[in-house]
Formats: structure tokens, sequence, C-alpha cells
């Protein structure tokens, strides 16, 4: 998601300093990015309730 937020950046400037046409560029690796971004976010979801659901405490530990 980071790099292809990077690589919007860069084709913006490029539209501006070459005068090119780039909206569909622009708009298509935007929409990558933010996609990118929710399955990353999904992912570390699944990894973080994963994790939970796997490490087991003993009660001699949570007892004071």
């Amino acid at each position: 998601s980071a790099l292809l937020v990077c690589t919007v950046i860069a084709a913006l400037f490029l539209e501006v300093l070459l005068e090119l046409q780039l909206r569909w560029l622009v708009g298509l690796l935007f929409t990558g990015s933010t996609l990118a971004l929710i399955v990353g976010l999904a992912y570390f979801l699944g990894e973080v309730h994963l994790a939970t659901q796997s490490v087991r405490i003993p009660h001699s530990y949570l007892d004071p």
C-alpha cells in the first residue's frame, strides 16, 4: 500500500512536470493502494485473532 502511494505521488509529479494526462493511472494506483491497505488490515486482524486464541497463560501466573 505504501509503495503504491509513493507511486501515486511520483505519477502526480510526472503529470505536472511533463504535462501528461495521467489521471487514469493516478486513480488506478490510488484505488489499488486503498484495496491493498484494506486487505493488509484484514490479514493483520486475522493474525491478531489467531495469536490471542493460541496464547495460553497458566493460572499460576495470574494468582497473587
